[in-house]
């Protein structure tokens, strides 16, 4: 059986070699460019398996860096979990402040309203009060008027009693009137300037009344008793003591009065004459 050449030159130097005998240069040069090929294949392995050494190094490193994202990711997702329940307490806390702060809103336009209403209504009532203290005004003044009329006339001692019993009424009247006046100040000041004015005209009227007084007493003693007598009787059919003050004409009847004061009224006394 024939064999390749190669297979025999290999099988005769194993035997060469193991026997000792010398190697030729030929078969010494061809061994160590077989060496040579072996080191190169072996280099190669060695540099293929170094790379793949760094590929599963950088792949793990990137699993590591991956694993730290994730959890890097899962971090930053809890905190704005946390984030979003604040927020959402914050905003159910701020609609619960608007919702009271609407509340209170409407509280106040409410109240505000009812304080509205509550002016009006104390303006109508200073209205009615202004009314009366007018009517009481002028009844004092007719009052003040009738009384000097009737001593410039010089009645009789019953008639004087009456005349100060009167005077007595008038006087709690006038203190009445001040109360009511008193109060009437206290809901609104206008009244108090209105006061004054109408003081000021009582105290015109009577300085007028006064001079008519001195005029007539001069008139008085310049005439004859005849003409004295005539006088009496004219100023007896016109005296103002026969005339009644109204204090009905334009009073709301739905409101109380200030204070008591229709039973001391001069319409009551001279119902009782």
């Amino acid at each position: 059986m024939d064999m390749p050449p190669e297979t025999e030159e290999y099988i005769r130097e194993s035997i060469e070699c193991s026997l000792g005998l010398q190697i030729s240069a030929k078969n010494m040069q061809l061994k160590l460019l077989a060496s040579e090929d072996s080191r190169h294949r072996l280099q190669s392995q060695v540099f293929h398996l170094e790379d793949c050494l760094r590929k599963a190094t950088r792949q793990i490193e990137l699993y590591k860096r991956q694993s730290l994202l994730k959890t890097y990711f899962e971090e930053c997702l809890c905190k704005a979990t946390c984030k979003v329940e604040i927020y959402k307490s914050e905003a159910s806390m701020n609609a619960k402040a608007l919702k009271k702060c609407v509340e209170e809103k409407e509280a106040a336009s409410t109240r505000f309203d009812q304080l509205t209403a509550h002016c009006a209504k104390l303006e109508r009532e200073c209205s009615l009060y202004e009314r009366d203290l007018e009517r009481l005004m002028d009844s004092l003044d007719e009052a003040a008027r009738e009384n000097e009329e009737l001593r410039a006339r010089s009645v009789d001692q019953s008639q004087v009693a009456d005349l100060t019993a009167q005077i007595d009424l008038l006087q709690k009247d006038k203190e009445n009137l001040l109360v009511n006046l008193s109060r009437a100040e206290e809901e609104v000041n206008v009244l108090f300037e209105e006061n004054k004015l109408m003081e000021e005209t009582n105290k015109k009227l009577l300085s007028l009344l006064e001079k008519e007084r001195h005029q007539r007493s001069d008139r008085k003693n310049s005439t004859n008793a005849s003409a004295t007598g005539k006088r009496k009787s004219r100023l007896t059919e016109g005296s103002p003591t026969g005339k009644t003050i109204d204090f009905s004409a334009g009073t709301d009847l739905t409101r109380p009065p200030l204070s008591p004061l229709r039973q001391n009224s001069p319409e009551s006394r001279m119902h009782k004459k």
